[in-house]
């Protein structure tokens, strides 16, 4: 079961922000413990990004080179339902208000509605939890307010920038992953060993599947998904394990990243950790967060 639960873990995750998840799970290890931050931690892992791991990022920069990993957000992304963005432009002075001043101004805004989980995102702690227990060991009672989340809305999450490391299992394993395939502990330490990397704390971990040639991912879950025995066996299959251990410890992850140029670049240089960064509109209450990582080599 250990090395099952390992496996799912890992199981097409594209890009997750790891920042080491060392803390062993104990007795029942869906439940989120209480941060070692202390009791008012929001922001889990997080907190290993100090001004000292963000100079070492930096000094990963030797070409200049910038790297868009951000997809558009645009109605008909395939997205997990009822999740969908909708745009509305306001264009004023088209036909009934004349243009306004000496100037004859005319101008245009928009007026936006959509889900924070489709497209490229980060998924924050209130997002999902174990039980009715989220990050911290914080009853959900404590976070749901009709106008968002009391605790761990994106307005609490700083922008993210470390070194990144890109674990490509797509060159590992000379093809792109197939549909519900999992990754195994062994297969993910060996791709590391390849390339000559190590994860350490603050780390963000960008798994390369293949998946983003179809547009629904690299990819849209962190699981395989659907997991064996769901959706029939609603109550005894495995929902989103990952979802659920990762947040629930305190690592960000991420979902819907475009990475195909820079596993190339990576190929080609032969250096697989980067400087990364991710940042994103503070929409207070919100449990997933839109944004443009990007990667500089």
């Amino acid at each position: 079961m250990k090395q099952r639960l390992v496996r799912l873990i890992m199981a097409l995750v594209a890009v997750s922000f790891l920042c080491m998840a060392g803390q062993a799970m104990a007795e029942n290890k869906y439940m989120p413990k209480p941060s070692k931050w202390g009791p008012d931690d929001q922001i889990g892992n997080a907190n290993y990004l100090t001004p000292k791991k963000v100079l070492e990022a930096v000094k990963l920069v030797k070409e200049g080179k910038v790297f868009d990993l951000g997809n558009e957000y645009y109605k008909g992304f395939p997205a997990y339902p009822p999740r969908d963005v909708f745009v509305w432009l306001l264009v004023h002075g088209l036909t009934v208000d004349p243009p306004r001043g000496y100037d004859k101004a005319t101008d245009m805004e928009e007026f936006v509605s959509m889900s924070t989980g489709l497209s490229t995102q980060l998924d924050g702690f209130a997002h999902v939890g174990h039980d009715h227990v989220f990050y911290n060991a914080t009853k959900q009672k404590d976070i749901v307010s009709a106008s968002g989340a009391k605790k761990f809305g994106m307005e609490t999450v700083p922008p993210l920038v470390t070194r990144a490391v890109m674990v490509d299992m797509v060159d590992f394993l000379g093809r792109n992953l197939g549909p519900a395939e999992e990754i195994s502990l062994k297969d993910f330490k060996a791709c590391l060993a390849k390339h000559n990397l190590n994860i350490q704390p603050g780390d963000a971990v960008l798994i390369n599947t293949g998946w983003m040639r179809l547009l629904g991912t690299d990819q849209w879950c962190t699981e395989v998904y659907p997991h064996k025995g769901f959706p029939k066996d609603l109550y005894g299959a495995g929902f989103v394990p990952c979802h659920v251990i990762l947040l629930g410890n305190g690592i960000y992850q991420f979902q819907n990243l475009k990475l195909a140029d820079l596993a190339k670049a990576c190929k080609a240089d032969g250096k697989y950790d980067f400087f990364f960064n991710f940042t994103h509109p503070k929409i207070r209450g919100t449990v997933q967060g839109i944004g443009q990582p990007i990667a500089i080599k």
